[in-house]
């Protein structure tokens, strides 16, 4: 669909987005809901650390964007981000500063190929002094910037505030930045080097408690929940709750003072801002006496009445019920790729005669690559080459078997198995079958191994099946025959029982056997040109029970009868359409996408995994064959496993759980 402008603003301007984590993305967000057309560049894993994909956080700061997946760390990749620098108006990074010298993708390089560039960078303490080559993070910001020793309640220690605020101002500064050096660009022509960090945001925004300390030589301190100088300003208790209160100067402290009609206020000790500063703790105590009588409904909506602000303490689901938070319509409604209709956090500005909308959600990993790549003029037979260059799965690092026409081995927690016969599209004879076979039944009990890929080598054709001119070699007799066909029934037992997560990685055809192996794993990626079909009618051939069965499994014995009555190729949304296969991605988007899938999967626990696979295979079986005792004993080793206690401390830690699958 190419570039969609979610406002007009700033639509004649491309950024390249480097970022990640959270105080870049909120740079970036601010200049894509503008309008911007932002280019996000992922590594081919489409890992940021920045949470899951499908993370409302992760949801919440990419939308508006389109993503291209480059390596970085590769020669092309670098050649390729340079091309777009050259024509792109923004660049934004968060790298710690020494990050983008090493890559080759600095402001001084960007510059040389492209003047007019505005390169902005964001990172933990500066790009240069004693500290720059730290990492930086929000809450070791928000200490070393001074704000958590004024956060809290007085003797309780140092508090972190509830939202990121280093992150998030330093996006919103470099946002600021940006648009600056767009402005004086209109003027000499040239762009310029942006820089902010966490720590410069941090001292910003301590604004009056940092001026206490540089005009005045006051420390300040922490005051909980009331304001350090404006008197009596702060939380307090009534009937049914908590109101937040401001009474900042004389006269709202004499409407105040009428309203609650309490004589006790009348003495000197409260009559002006020092004797009310010098008198917190008896003021409080008064104040919190006079609205324990009453509600907060009550007391919000009298002192408002005067001119005495005033207001709830709401949690976060009562924010977004309130009539004036509905009114202002900051909730806004996107529909995510992986969650689908959902809310999330719209611009809090509103302009007379432009608007921000939310016209895309966040991308899949590499979705407008091909696009993008068009857009800045390679032709497909570049970007063609250049992903198949790209993203080779690493098969490189995998041991040859077979004479080499199988390869396997484990890269990352993932076993692979390829068949690498792309010449005979990837057939596979009774040899192959039994190293194939050999090397699952190794990686069944590698606890190294979290999941099997299966894959065919050459781009051309996942499997298909059977080597028939090895026929007359393999099935010259009986006895040949029935070896032939035990070499393929272990081999597709092994992929079928495999005690881990399998995946079929489908690129173009899948034919015959190929379908057969392909329905035997757990899940199934394919790319949108791949081509599905099983002609053993238009040869005469038979096909097994186990093989048909599984393919019935998954998409009934109607659909069965038609791939095989007909014999025809069908399209890759025709099989994803009838639940043959799981995902349909665009061919240069597979790898990427496969490789951030099996990451996703490796993360999650062993056993759990484990005990879904055995219960979803035996309901494939008669009533009468299901083994519910081992079922229920697999269900119950999860929960006395160490992992469920790693889960648990995880998620009450917020952290990402480190599984061991025991």
């Amino acid at each position: 669909m190419g570039f969609e402008p979610a406002s007009d603003i700033l639509s004649k301007y491309t950024v390249l987005d480097l970022t990640r984590v959270r105080s870049g993305p909120t740079c970036v967000r601010q200049l894509a809901d503008w309008g911007a057309n932002v280019i996000k560049i992922e590594a081919p894993s489409g890992t940021d650390m920045g949470g899951k994909r499908d993370g409302s956080d992760f949801q919440n700061l990419h939308r508006n964007k389109r993503s291209l997946v480059l390596d970085l760390k590769s020669e092309d990749g670098v050649k390729i981000f340079l091309k777009l620098a050259a024509k792109a108006d923004v660049i934004v990074e968060n790298y710690r500063p020494d990050v983008k010298f090493r890559l080759g993708i600095d402001y001084e390089t960007v510059k040389a190929l492209n003047p007019k560039i505005v390169y902005a960078s964001i990172s933990g303490f500066g790009q240069d002094g004693p500290l720059s080559r730290r990492p930086g993070f929000d809450q070791i910001a928000q200490g070393m910037g001074g704000l958590m020793s004024i956060t809290g309640e007085p003797g309780r220690g140092p508090m972190r505030v509830g939202i990121p605020i280093a992150d998030l101002t330093a996006g919103g500064f470099a946002a600021q930045g940006v648009l600056l050096g767009l402005l004086r660009r209109e003027h000499t022509g040239k762009g310029q080097w942006i820089q902010t960090s966490l720590l410069q945001a941090q001292i910003a925004m301590l604004d009056f408690q940092a001026t206490r300390w540089l005009m005045d030589g006051d420390v300040p301190g922490q005051a909980g929940n009331d304001h350090p100088t404006s008197i009596p300003t702060g939380v307090f208790e009534t009937s049914d709750g908590f109101i937040n209160i401001a009474v900042a100067g004389q006269h709202i402290w004499l409407r105040f003072k009428e309203t609650l009609a309490d004589p006790r206020m009348d003495s000197d000790d409260f009559a002006d801002s020092k004797g009310r500063s010098d008198n917190r703790k008896a003021l409080n105590a008064l104040i919190n006496e006079n609205f324990r009588s009453q509600t907060s409904a009550y007391w919000i909506e009298k002192l408002n009445e005067v001119g005495v602000p005033c207001g709830e303490i709401n949690t976060i689901d009562k924010v977004f019920e309130s009539p004036q938070v509905k009114h202002l319509g900051i909730a806004r409604d996107m529909v995510s790729t992986e969650r689908g209709p959902s809310q999330i956090v719209g611009q809090p500005i509103i302009m007379s005669d432009s608007v921000s909308e939310i016209r895309k959600p966040p991308p899949l990993v590499g979705e407008h690559s091909q696009e993008i790549l068009l857009e800045f003029g390679y032709s497909e037979e570049e970007i063609a080459a250049f992903f198949r260059k790209g993203h080779n799965m690493k098969l490189s690092h995998l041991n040859e078997y077979a004479d080499g026409k199988i390869l396997a081995g484990v890269v990352e927690a993932t076993g692979h198995i390829v068949i690498n016969n792309p010449e005979r599209h990837n057939a596979v004879s009774k040899d192959m079958y039994e190293a194939a076979a050999e090397q699952v039944q190794k990686m069944a009990t590698d606890d190294n191994v979290r999941l099997l890929m299966l894959r065919g080598a050459g781009g051309k054709a996942f499997a298909s099946g059977a080597d028939i001119s090895k026929f007359e070699k393999e099935r010259n007799s009986e006895e040949q025959v029935a070896a032939y066909q035990a070499a393929t029934a272990r081999f597709y037992a092994s992929v079928f029982n495999f005690p881990k997560p399998t995946i079929a990685y489908i690129q173009g055809y899948c034919i015959g056997g190929g379908m057969a192996l392909a329905v035997a794993c757990d899940l199934r990626l394919c790319e949108d040109k791949s081509r599905f079909a099983v002609p053993a009618a238009k040869l005469g051939l038979g096909y097994g029970f186990q093989g048909v069965a599984r393919l019935n499994a998954l998409v009934g014995p109607s659909m069965v009868k038609e791939i095989f009555f007909t014999a025809r190729q069908f399209t890759a949304q025709e099989a994803y359409d009838m639940g043959l296969v799981n995902r349909v991605l665009p061919a240069h988007m597979l790898a990427a996408y496969a490789e951030d899938y099996c990451r996703r999967i490796s993360e999650n626990a062993p056993m759990t995994m484990g005990s879904i696979k055995a219960i979803t295979q035996d309901l494939q079986k008669p009533e009468s064959e299901r083994d519910l005792d081992r079922l229920a004993a697999m269900v119950k080793a999860c929960f006395d496993s160490e992992d469920y206690i790693e889960g648990r401390r995880a998620f009450m830690e917020k952290r990402k759980p480190q599984f061991k699958g025991r």
